[in-house]
């Protein structure tokens, strides 16, 4: 944590889009972020609101699918969706993927998220495509490093997809949670749990799942962070609407159908 207290104000902490490394910055000064969400036809977006060091508001912004698929926030905006598919009653397979790729040309965010972090990234996520065996598992304490932990992250895990995966792991393969207290931070997962359990209703009465309509484009499924103007409405990030997704998708466009002119 320390690193990220010592990250300079490189320009990015005003309305746009602030760099990767900057953001680090901003999620530490406000630990306590306000929470929105928004129901759409595929789920929900929901967004943490923090103020950053110079007094504007940002935004991350993510968004949960139908039935167990999230788009993390991204700065600019993220097309990358991760799931979680159930196999059995207690093991499931996680799935990463992206829609489609972005034209970042104009280099926005700058360097990678990573890039000042202590974390590595996660092996599929440098290792690309196909089936990824895991470093850090249960069986080897998920690679816990306790000075590690002690001086410089919380979990003392190398890996940050892992330590995702050591909390759900370590629930056991099925949670009793009939003495769970859910906050005003658990807003998302309320939130989740009513959709699903609503959904889970319909269909068991001759309904039709949710969000699975042959017409229906999860192409425009999409999360973003953003430092917001102070007129600027969060609901507008990722959208069609949003101009740098219109300017980014044209340049994508023109691109693939230059290529096919070839």
């Amino acid at each position: 944590m320390g690193r990220a207290a010592d990250i300079p104000d490189d320009g990015s902490d005003k309305p746009g889009y602030p760099s990767n490394p900057y953001s680090w910055k901003v999620w530490l000064h406000d630990r306590a972020p306000r929470l929105e969400v928004e129901d759409t036809w595929y789920g929900f977006k929901y967004v943490g609101i923090r103020t950053t060091p110079n007094g504007h508001k940002h935004v991350r912004m993510s968004a949960f699918c139908y039935p167990y698929i999230t788009v993390i926030a991204t700065v600019p905006f993220g097309v990358r969706q991760g799931l979680f598919v159930p196999i059995d009653d207690t093991t499931t397979w996680r799935y990463s993927y992206t829609t489609r790729t972005i034209d970042n040309s104009r280099g926005v965010g700058g360097a990678p998220l990573f890039s000042i972090s202590p974390f590595k990234l996660a092996r599929a996520e440098v290792a690309g495509n196909g089936i990824v065996p895991r470093e850090y598992v249960a069986e080897n304490d998920y690679g816990i490093d306790r000075e590690e932990q002690r001086s410089t992250t919380f979990s003392g895990v190398a890996e940050f997809a892992s330590q995702d995966l050591m909390v759900t792991e370590s629930m056991g393969a099925i949670y009793d949670r009939s003495q769970e207290r859910l906050g005003t931070s658990d807003k998302a997962i309320i939130r989740m749990r009513r959709l699903l359990i609503a959904a889970a209703k319909r269909v068991a009465e001759g309904g039709d799942a949710p969000a699975t309509a042959a017409e229906l484009d999860y192409f425009q499924v999409r999360s973003a962070e953003k430092i917001l103007e102070p007129d600027e409405d969060w609901r507008v990030l990722g959208t069609s609407d949003d101009p740098l997704v219109r300017e980014m998708d044209s340049k994508g466009q023109r691109d693939r159908q230059a290529v096919a002119g070839d």
